[in-house]
This record gives structure tokens, C-alpha cells and sequence, in this order.
């Protein structure tokens, strides 16, 4: 294939994800000169659900696209953990959050959070088709090298590209991902809404296996399917549809109803990982926001939050200092505690949720933790912190 070389001075945001689009919705508040380049070779509505809790809403109101959110999606009004048959562990209302913060959480599917994150971007901003092979840092400047043959030269790189980051191969080819040894099935369902849960987010934890839900409007209802990978590892389980209604067939009747309206062939298959913290999240030239640099389980639904609080924060940074090695360091030097924090309860959240032995003592913990100290837990996650 013929090779090309765009000679440009600007910003290439690798990734059109959740955290490269809210990138330049940033970016752009400040007049700086930026192209995406995305893999995919067409947008198709792939995904399925996702929470945004306060602190990504409030983001995404610096960046004027709240109210596209709210109107594309669900307000959850109480979320929790319940046991299989929807008995309350921990379910907490959210009128302290929403008294707060002005809105709770809003479920959405992600196609659609997708678009509103593209709206105001011009068009020919996102170049599709675009895989990064590797990038070559240089003292005056940064060379992409994509799969199609093509080459990039630009002054910066935000590296937006997802847990598995070519970027991060090569800038940091030492960083690790790790595998929690968990297998996770989501989807989207159409079934009959009962009334008590059309504004709930609930976690269902069951023998080792775990189920969740939300509405994320009025007919689709987003779910997901959690079990230990030795459960299907190295195994024919069969179809993927057959096996969930068996695996949880001792589950509340809800989820049956919704593992039988989804069709088979939209059900995604997933292990479970996430970046085990890296002590620096740039180089000179590059930084690294959202999966790419502090990829979490998605135990705490913060996944797509953070990326969001990236990109806030380097707005607000922007408002005072030019987008260099600088501003790569003040960066991180904001965003690492909380990050850091998340990740690692998280993960232990993960670990705690498959507990065979000792879910009884596990679960009467959770039910007796006072709610008044789960509602400041959630409180201090959903703040952001202010920029200096």
C-alpha cells in the first residue's frame, strides 16, 4: 500500500471512545487544533449500557452536553446490591446524591452517549480506519504509524485508546494488564418494565455469580452477567443464551425475562481486567487518559466517569497553561489519588462479590454498614475536586 505522511502542528487523540471524544470536546473549548483517529472503519451501535454517575455529569455539563444525556437516557432513582431474589444488602436511595449534585446517575446506552459526546465535533475531525501501530517519540515532535500504511507527525499525542493501547506499548511496553479471572456477558433486553424498577440500577449477587440491570429508557432495559472464567474456561458451554438462563435459572424471574427477550446474536463476551497503576502516565510528549492509563474493573461503575473527570480536568488546566510536558505532569499529580483508589477497591470489590465461603458474614457486613456512611462515601466520589 502507497504511504502518506500528514505534516501538521497539532494534537492526534488516538481513540474515539468515551475518553479521545470528551478529550477534544475539550480541546476544542480552547481553540487547539486536534484530529482523532479511530480503528473502527464505520461507527456501528455496538455496547450496551453504562451508569454515569454525578462526577461524569458534571463533566459532561462543563462541556454543554448534559442535557443531551438526560434526554437520551434514565435517571436511576436507587441503586444496590440485592441477593438473587432482589432482597436488599445494600440498596441505597440517591435523594442525598440528587439534593447534591442536582441529578443522581443516568443509565444510557453507550451508542448513544457516543453521539452526544460527537455533537458540536466537526466531521471531518475523526478519521476512521486509522490503527495505531506504534508511535515514535522524538525530542521536537511525536510519528504515528498506522496499520493502513499512513504516518502522522504532530506536536503532541493524547493516547485515548483503551486498555490494550498501542500507544502504551510503545511508550511503556512494561505496563501490565491484569486478568481478574472473571467473564462478563451484557446485553440489551425489551421486556415488560415493572413499575419498581424502572428507575433502579441493582446488582444481584448470587453462588459465586452476579447479576445486574438498569432501565436505560423506557422500553431497553441494560444488563449484565458476571461469573469466575474457570466456570467456562477450556468448556463447551453450548450456546451463550442456553447456558445464562441455566446458570442463572435460580435467579429473581426478571432476569430470566430478560435474558430471554435479548437476542442471542447482540450478547458480548468479555474477560474482565483492568492496569495495574503505573507510576507515570506520560512522556514528553504523550499523556494517557481514560482505559489507556488507568483502565478499572467495572465494579464501581467509574470506568467511563473517570475518562469524563480526564478530560475536565485538562480543561481546567488549559485555562491557565499551554497543553505540554507541564500540564502532563500537573495531570496526573490531580487525578492519580482518586484514580488509584478506585481502581484498587474496585478490584477488591470484584473479588468479594465471588466469595463462596463467607458470603453470609460478607453480606450481614454490607447490610448493617449505617447508610449514612455509604452516602458519604458516595458523596466524596462524586465530587470534583477543583483545579488550581
Amino acid at each position: 500500500m502507497e504511504s502518506y505522511t500528514f505534516l501538521c502542528i497539532m494534537v492526534a487523540i488516538i481513540g474515539a471512545g468515551i475518553g479521545g471524544l470528551a478529550i477534544a470536546q475539550a480541546l476544542q473549548k480552547h481553540g487547539i487544533e486536534y484530529r482523532i483517529f479511530e480503528k473502527a472503519t464505520v461507527f456501528a451501535k455496538v455496547g450496551a449500557g453504562i451508569w454515569l454517575a454525578p462526577n461524569a455529569l458534571q463533566a459532561l455539563s462543563t462541556f454543554g452536553l448534559l442535557e443531551g444525556v438526560t434526554g437520551q437516557g434514565n435517571e436511576l432513582k436507587k441503586f444496590g446490591i440485592m441477593t438473587q431474589g432482589i432482597d436488599d444488602i445494600s440498596a441505597n436511595e440517591l435523594n442525598v446524591v440528587k439534593e447534591k449534585f442536582g441529578v443522581a446517575t443516568i443509565a444510557i446506552h453507550r451508542a448513544r452517549l457516543h453521539e452526544v459526546l460527537m455533537n458540536g465535533l466537526p466531521a471531518n475531525a475523526i478519521s476512521l480506519g486509522f490503527e495505531c501501530n506504534q508511535v515514535i517519540e522524538k525530542e521536537d515532535r511525536c510519528e504515528i504509524e498506522f496499520a493502513n500504511g499512513e504516518r502522522f507527525i504532530c506536536d503532541h499525542i493524547i493516547a485515548a485508546d483503551g486498555i490494550y493501547s498501542k500507544v502504551r506499548s510503545s511508550i511503556f511496553p512494561k505496563a501490565q494488564i491484569r486478568d481478574s479471572q472473571q467473564i462478563c456477558w451484557r446485553g440489551v433486553a425489551k421486556p415488560r418494565i415493572p413499575e419498581n424498577f424502572k428507575h433502579t440500577g441493582y446488582e444481584l449477587w448470587g453462588d459465586g455469580v452476579r447479576f445486574g440491570f438498569s432501565p436505560i429508557n423506557k422500553e431497553e432495559v441494560y444488563w449484565f452477567a458476571v461469573a469466575k472464567d474457570d466456570e467456562t474456561k477450556n468448556k463447551d458451554i453450548g450456546p451463550t443464551k442456553e447456558y445464562l438462563l441455566n446458570r442463572f435459572s435460580s435467579f429473581h424471574p426478571f432476569v430470566l425475562e430478560l435474558l430471554n427477550t435479548t437476542q442471542s446474536e447482540s450478547i458480548h463476551q468479555n474477560k474482565i481486567e483492568d492496569l495495574k497503576p503505573m507510576n507515570k502516565w506520560y512522556s514528553d510528549r504523550v499523556l494517557f487518559v481514560g482505559d489507556a492509563g488507568h483502565a478499572t474493573t467495572p465494579n464501581m461503575g467509574q470506568g467511563g466517569a473517570q475518562a469524563l473527570e480526564d478530560a475536565y480536568v485538562i480543561h481546567a488546566l488549559l485555562k491557565t497553561m499551554p497543553l505540554n510536558t507541564h500540564l502532563f505532569k500537573k495531570f496526573q499529580s490531580h487525578r492519580s489519588k482518586k484514580v488509584n483508589e478506585i481502581v484498587s477497591t474496585s478490584w477488591q470489590i470484584g473479588k468479594m462479590a465471588h466469595w463462596r465461603v463467607g458470603k453470609r458474614l460478607r453480606n450481614f457486613i454490607l447490610k448493617q454498614t449505617p447508610k449514612s456512611i455509604v452516602e458519604k462515601r458516595l458523596l466524596r466520589l462524586y465530587t470534583l475536586d477543583l483545579v488550581e
